[in-house]
């Protein structure tokens, strides 16, 4: 286990420095973009530029991407679906409209209730 682990944290940092070294080839291609754009070159090498600089940007993700550890997943057991009985469905509803009317009822009184407070005062 203690192989793995070294193994790991080996790979880990021989990508971290290839990601390093992408990522300044990268700064030095929007350098030589800059220059380029300040000296007026080309548009086609200022394009050049820039789809070395979109490929240099895709491998990192994709190294990134190609990195991480994926987790495979199975169903532990089969899934077993089961038609609600209509009574429930009832006792679902009325369940539902009971607790809307009672709800509307205890709001009716509060109003009514702070309304009294007020012309008391």
């Amino acid at each position: 286990m203690h192989q793995d682990i070294h193994s790991y944290n080996t790979k880990l940092l021989e990508l971290e420095a290839e990601q390093i070294l992408l990522s300044q080839e990268k700064d030095n291609l929007e350098i030589q973009l800059k220059i380029l754009e300040s000296n007026d070159r080309e548009p086609d090498e200022i394009f050049q530029f820039l789809r070395e600089q979109d490929i240099l940007a895709s491998k990192l993700v994709l190294e990134f991407m190609m990195n991480q550890n994926p987790t495979s997943t199975q169903l532990i057991g089969e899934i077993v679906t089961r038609p609600i009985d209509p009574k429930k469905e009832l006792y679902i509803l009325l369940s539902f409209l009971s607790g809307l009317f009672l709800s509307f009822v205890i709001v009716f009184i509060n109003v009514n209730l702070i309304k009294l407070k007020e012309n008391k005062s």
